[in-house]
């Protein structure tokens, strides 16, 4: 048996850590770093130096274990519905939990992560949850949700983002406030 292949990363505030083979190549953002670096036989990857990534390393941990326990799941399909029913029960479930377990804030932060990184099945699963939090919800408790100042915009984009797109509006509030 052939040892596994690791990928030494490391995140904003200095933490390395470890992603193996398989779970990195979830990531497009990691796959064309590794591309990029020629970063394709055992001997490079031996010799590597840290792939530095703009993500805290409270919040890269969460991605590793999606990563990880997703590294032998099914391609992921855009259609969810489709990838769901391919996918493991055992690993549905551990999804549900994954999700169950995290803070508002720790969502927000693994949602940007993984639109960073590029990881297809965890942005639309961060998205889901996102969406069954604030649905029904006023734009009031979205704001006291996600503690968001409501004196960010002027009264134009006010008005802007009342006919507009509101989630447009509001995540560009949130990642100039977190």
């Amino acid at each position: 048996m052939q040892d596994e292949t690791f990928y030494k990363v490391a995140t904003i505030n200095g933490r390395q850590f470890t992603l193996s083979k398989k779970a990195a190549e979830l990531s497009t953002t990691l796959v064309n770093v590794i591309q990029a670096y020629d970063l394709l036989t055992d001997e490079a990857i031996a010799r590597m130096e840290p792939i530095q990534l703009a993500v805290e390393s409270e919040h890269f941990h969460f991605v590793q274990k999606w990563l990880e326990t997703h590294r032998d799941a099914p391609p992921f399909k855009d259609e969810t519905e489709v990838w769901e029913d391919l996918t493991e029960p055992d690993l549905l479930k551990w999804e549900a939990g994954f999700f169950a377990d995290l803070l508002d804030e720790q969502l927000f932060h693994i949602f940007k992560a993984s639109n960073y990184l590029d990881i297809k099945s965890l942005q639309t699963k961060c998205a889901k949850a996102i969406a069954a939090m604030i649905t029904g919800k006023s734009e009031t408790q979205i704001y006291e949700i996600w503690g968001l100042s409501r004196n960010v915009f002027s009264a134009q984009e006010q008005a802007n983002y009342r006919l507009g797109n509101p989630w447009e509006a509001i995540l560009q509030n949130m990642a100039t406030q977190k």
